[in-house]
């Protein structure tokens, strides 16, 4: 299970965005994987380790979000920490990386976007409503590209989205 705890008050401003747009549609936008894998080596002791996240977004002039969201797989023998794995820009021997990105587009209902909305609500809505969205596609490309690699299929689990509680200022981390 993956998790993404945004404070309460980014939760309501997205809210205020989603209660007024539309997904229209869902595309790949890039694929990319490397693998570094002896020919030798054996699928068996691979441990993956996923990054995700929001890429950016873009209003079109017809109000039409185009939101970008990510998703980087390692596997490998070695295991990498969350941040280790946003700063690699390629993959280190011994390792498969898969980096996938998506665009979920949504209408956006037609006049000027009142300036709180782009402050605030926008960018809270991207990052959360962009990756909930795209998250069954991620899975989706994920299983078929490590299945069809001779690897076991990477399950990627649900993601849940809830409200920071007072409890804990830090979100738990992420990870099965």
């Amino acid at each position: 299970m993956y998790k993404l705890e945004p404070d309460p008050k980014e939760m309501k401003a997205a809210s205020i965005v989603a209660e007024s747009s539309r997904l229209r549609e869902v595309r790949l936008s890039t694929v990319k994987v490397e693998n570094r894998l002896d020919a030798e080596s054996s699928p068996d002791g691979l441990f993956p380790e996923l990054g995700y996240g929001l890429v950016g977004f873009k209003i079109s002039p017809k109000n039409v979000l185009g939101v970008e969201v990510g998703v980087r797989l390692f596997i490998g023998k070695k295991a990498q920490s969350g941040s280790v794995l946003a700063e690699m820009k390629e993959c280190p021997e011994g390792g498969i990386m898969i980096e996938l990105s998506l665009v979920g587009d949504y209408e956006l209902p037609d006049g000027p976007i009142p300036d709180e909305a782009m402050k605030e609500g926008i960018p809270a809505f991207a990052s959360l409503n962009g990756l909930y969205n795209c998250w069954p596609y991620f899975r989706q490309h994920l299983q078929y590209l490590t299945s069809s690699m001779g690897l076991p299929a990477f399950n990627l689990g649900p993601l849940i989205v809830r409200a920071k509680t007072h409890e804990s200022d830090e979100p738990e981390p992420c990870g099965e």
